[in-house]
C-alpha cells in the first residue's frame, strides 16, 4: 500500500472540518460564535492569559463538536436501528459538547463582563460591587450540584422532572445573586417573586412536585449564599 503523504493527512483533516460545517448546524453555530468572540476581543484590551483562555475555550468546543459528529457517524454505521447503547453513546457525546460549551460561556463571562461594566452608567457601576467571576462560579456550582443530584440512581433527566428542580434552582440562584449585587431586599423580593412563578409553572405543568421545586429553590439560595460568603462578599 502506498504511503500517504503528510499533505494528504492535512487535506483529509481540513475536509473533515469542512464536512462537519456543511452538515452540522451546531458546528456552524460554534464557528459563528467563535468569530464573534474573536471580533469582540479585537476591540478589547485583553491580557495574554485572557486571550489564551478564550482560544483554548473556542478550540475545546469545536473539538468536542467534531468528536460528537464522528461518534454519531460511527454509531449510525454500527447500529442503523435503535439500540439503547447507541442512544447512550450519542447522549454522552452530546454531553461532552454541552460541557465544553458551558465552560466556554463561563470563561467568556469572566473575561468580558468586567470590561462591559466600565461602559455602563454610573448608577449600574455602583450596583455591581463584586467580581464578575464570583457570580459565574456561583451559578456554575449550582448547575453542577443539580446535575450531580440528577445523576443519582433515582434521578430523572434535567428537563423532565426529578429531584431537585433544576429550573427552580437556577431561578432562585439568580434571585439570590440580585441580592448580593444590589444589596437591596426589595430587589431580592421582586426577583424571588419571579423565581417563584418559574417554580410554580413547573408544578402546574406536572413536571415537578412541590417538594422537588422547594428543594431546587433552597439549593439555589444556599449555593449562591455559600459562594459569596466564602468569597468575602456576604452580609
Amino acid at each position: 500500500m502506498e504511503k500517504r503523504k503528510i499533505v494528504d493527512s492535512f487535506t483529509d483533516a481540513i475536509n473533515g472540518i469542512l464536512d462537519a460545517i456543511r452538515t452540522e448546524r451546531n458546528m456552524r453555530v460554534h464557528f459563528l460564535s467563535a468569530a464573534l468572540v474573536l471580533i469582540l476581543s479585537a476591540f478589547t484590551d485583553l491580557s495574554r492569559w485572557e486571550a489564551i483562555a478564550l482560544l483554548v475555550a473556542i478550540a475545546l468546543v469545536i473539538m468536542a463538536e467534531l468528536f460528537n459528529t464522528a461518534i454519531e457517524a460511527v454509531v449510525d454505521l454500527a447500529s442503523p436501528s435503535y439500540h439503547p447503547l447507541a442512544a447512550r453513546a450519542k447522549k454522552v457525546a452530546a454531553g461532552a459538547v454541552l460541557t465544553a460549551a458551558g465552560v466556554s460561556v463561563f470563561i467568556g463571562a469572566i473575561v468580558f463582563i468586567p470590561r462591559f461594566i466600565n461602559y455602563h452608567p454610573l448608577l449600574l457601576r455602583k450596583v455591581v460591587q463584586v467580581p464578575a467571576y464570583l457570580s459565574v462560579v456561583a451559578l456554575g456550582l449550582c448547575l453542577l450540584v443539580v446535575l450531580l443530584a440528577k445523576a443519582l440512581p433515582s434521578g430523572e433527566f434535567f428537563f423532565q422532572g426529578g429531584m431537585p428542580s433544576g429550573h427552580s434552582a437556577v431561578a432562585f440562584a439568580l434571585a439570590t445573586l440580585t441580592l448580593f449585587l444590589s444589596r437591596s431586599w426589595f430587589v431580592f423580593a421582586i426577583s424571588s417573586a419571579i423565581a417563584a412563578l418559574v417554580a410554580q409553572s413547573r408544578v402546574e405543568g406536572k413536571i415537578h412536585s412541590t417538594w422537588e421545586v422547594l428543594a431546587g429553590a433552597l439549593l439555589g439560595i444556599f449555593v449562591v449564599g455559600l459562594v459569596f460568603q466564602f468569597g468575602g462578599y456576604g452580609f
